[in-house]
Order: structure tokens, then C-alpha cells, then sequence
């Protein structure tokens, strides 16, 4: 029995020995999780131009017209275009330009120029029948400035339209776009409760009531009513450049025709305290959460 013994210890010896032990110091790592690079897209806006022209059969000019438009384009980090989303973040920056481009896309359309066309040939029909000289055809143009920031796109237009009436016509115009939210917002997007609004209206009045250097009052050459029209003055153009905010009236809207465009300047210093957070952070004055 001893020796019976002694044989199974030295096997379950000899089988421990045999048995390959763990280095735990020596195992490899876990391998690191891949560190995630955040995509850079930009949304930029470019100045395209549409125009277009037409005469009558003997090459009596008819209808022209040229408009200078925005357009917004996304590219990625390498400046390359982006047109198909392969990511949320590109899904998102493509459907703001895209609803960006949309706004613009009806003046690129022109649909009224057709109908300018017949009505113009009808008239010099009727000018040359009655031997009245015709004005040299109708024109329009529309030009626009652009004013952007990582966070807001300001665009500012004039339209200049000559359709044969006593004098050209010609309208201040504006958007103003959050690309952050990928829409347009109106002024009052930037109070939320201030009072911004009559702040506005009241800064008017008294821009308008300030003498110019030859010693003549603005707001004398103004309607009756053009205070109830500058309390108002959201309606009409606002737009933003690298100085502050601008209100602009065009002609017949604040004052006669031969007046011109009335324009009144806000800077952001004068605006800052009249408009909400989320005002302040869009036009950059200052950071979320601050």
C-alpha cells in the first residue's frame, strides 16, 4: 500500500509540473477604442447670376433681366462638395442649403417673365400703332449683398424693376437665415420677450428727428403716420453686416419717391441689451450657457 501511494503523489506531481501556467503580467492589453473625429463641414454662399432677354421679331428689345442670387453650397474638411449625406451631421447641413437654395431657387425661376414678354409686345404693338417711342423695353435686376458668420447668413437685395411706368421702381429686400437651425427667422426671433421691438421703433424716431450736417430734419420730408410705420419696422428690410443691424425703407414706404431709401443703423453694442440669450448667441455677442 505504501508503495501503491507513493506512485499516485508522484503522478499527480508530475501532472501539475506538465500543466502551463498564466503570465498574467505579460497578457496583451485591451485594445483601445477607436477616438472618434468630429466631422467639419462648412455651408458657403456663393453669388451666382440668372438672367435672361427677349425681343420682338424685327429685334425691337422687350423684356431683360438679371438677377445676382446666393447660393449655399456645403463642403467637407478636404474643401471638396458634399452632395449625397453619408452622415447625420451631412444630412443636416444638406437640408439647410437646401432650404436656403429653395427661397431663391422662385427668383432664379423668373416665372413672371413669360407673361412680361406678352404684356411688353402688346404694348409696343399699341406704342408703334399710335407712333409713341417705345422706352427701350422693360428691365429688371435684382443685386444682393451677403453678411456671414458661423451661425448666421444676412443677405440684402435690391430690386430694381422698369416696366414703362412714369419712373423705375426699386424695394429694399432681406433674409436672414440661422444655419444652425437650417431656417430663416424674422427680427422679432431675437427678442422673446425684450422689448426690442418698441426699443427699435423708438431709435428711429429719434435718427429721424436728428438734424443732418445741413441743418435738415429727416423726418419732416417723412409720412404723417411714419411713426406707426416705424413701430413696424420689422416688416420691411433688416439685415446685418460686420457693424450691427440695419432698417431699411425703400421708396413710398417711409417718404416720397424722390427721398430714396431711408436707412437707420443699430449697432451690436446699442442692440445687445435689447435682445434675448439665444438673440445674443445668434448673432454672436455671446456663447451658449453664458
Amino acid at each position: 500500500m505504501t508503495a501503491l501511494f507513493a506512485l499516485m503523489v508522484s503522478l499527480v506531481l508530475a501532472a501539475c509540473t506538465a500543466a502551463p501556467l498564466l503570465n498574467v503580467q505579460t497578457a496583451p492589453p485591451p485594445e483601445a477604442a477607436p477616438e472618434v473625429q468630429e466631422e467639419r463641414l462648412a455651408c458657403v454662399v456663393e453669388m451666382g447670376t440668372w438672367e435672361d432677354s427677349a425681343a420682338a421679331e424685327d429685334g425691337t428689345p422687350l423684356v431683360s433681366y438679371s438677377f445676382t442670387l446666393p447660393v449655399m453650397r456645403v463642403v467637407g474638411e478636404d474643401g471638396l462638395p458634399v452632395e449625397t449625406a453619408q452622415t447625420p451631421e451631412e444630412e443636416r447641413a444638406l437640408a439647410a442649403a437646401e432650404a436656403f437654395n429653395s427661397r431663391f431657387g422662385e427668383w432664379a425661376a423668373a416665372k413672371e417673365f413669360a407673361g412680361l414678354v406678352q404684356e411688353a409686345q402688346a404694348t409696343l404693338d399699341y406704342q408703334q400703332a399710335e407712333g409713341i417711342p417705345w422706352n427701350g423695353g422693360y428691365v429688371l435686376e435684382l443685386t444682393c449683398e451677403v453678411y456671414q458668420t458661423e451661425r448666421l447668413v444676412s443677405v440684402c437685395g435690391t430690386y430694381y424693376s422698369s416696366t414703362g411706368g412714369a419712373h423705375p421702381n426699386t424695394w429694399q429686400l432681406s433674409w436672414n437665415f440661422d444655419l444652425r437651425q437650417g431656417d430663416f427667422f424674422e427680427p422679432e426671433f431675437l427678442a422673446e420677450g425684450t422689448d426690442l421691438g418698441d426699443a427699435v421703433a423708438a431709435e428711429i424716431i429719434r435718427q429721424a428727428n436728428e438734424p443732418r450736417e445741413d441743418g435738415s430734419i429727416p423726418a419732416e420730408g417723412y409720412w404723417e403716420d411714419y411713426e406707426a410705420i416705424a413701430a413696424n419696422w420689422g416688416s420691411y428690410a433688416v439685415f446685418f453686416d460686420g457693424e450691427g443691424m440695419h432698417v431699411t425703407f425703400s421708396p413710398y414706404e417711409l417718404a416720397a419717391y424722390a427721398a430714396g431709401p431711408q436707412n437707420f443703423q443699430f449697432s451690436y453694442g446699442w442692440l445687445s441689451p435689447h435682445l434675448s440669450g439665444h438673440g445674443r448667441e445668434l448673432l454672436g455677442l455671446e456663447r451658449a450657457g453664458s
